[in-house]
């Protein structure tokens, strides 16, 4: 199981699960909740993505408990910005690999003598189509 680690005031802090990782970086105050109902709603932001790195890239909105994104519409917004993080990173996946390719130094050349003869293929005609078409 992958740690999720969070560095505050220059200390590490690690989280058991990743739900409880969601519910430290989105939750304004975490003594005060009711830990099952925020562990379910955390479970539901995790199956959109368990990459820390997005979660990282999501604007720091506080809110009071994660029923919030219980409603469609907010819901949506974090599905929206996992859509555009994915892209962004395929980009950069992309950009670093073309940056590593360098094809400018590989030639080739064709010559005018022919190799081989040239095979005359017959074509078995089967439909009145065919026999217009070459025959």
């Amino acid at each position: 199981m992958k740690p999720y680690i969070k560095i505050a005031d220059g200390e590490i802090i690690v989280f058991k699960s990743f739900e409880t990782y969601i519910i430290d970086k989105l939750l304004v105050d975490k003594r005060n909740i009711s830990y099952p109902l925020e562990m379910k709603m955390a479970k539901k932001l995790a199956a959109i993505s368990k990459d820390q790195k997005f979660w990282n890239s999501v604007p720091e909105t506080k809110v009071n408990s994660l029923t919030y994104f219980a409603k469609k519409e907010n819901l949506d917004i974090i599905k929206y910005l996992h859509e555009q993080f994915v892209k962004d990173e395929w980009v950069k996946f992309i950009q670093s690999k073309i940056n590593r390719l360098d094809f400018s130094k590989e030639s080739s050349t064709l010559s005018e003598q022919k190799v081989g003869e040239d095979v005359n293929i017959k074509k078995k005609i089967n439909s009145i189509t065919d026999f217009l078409k070459y025959g």
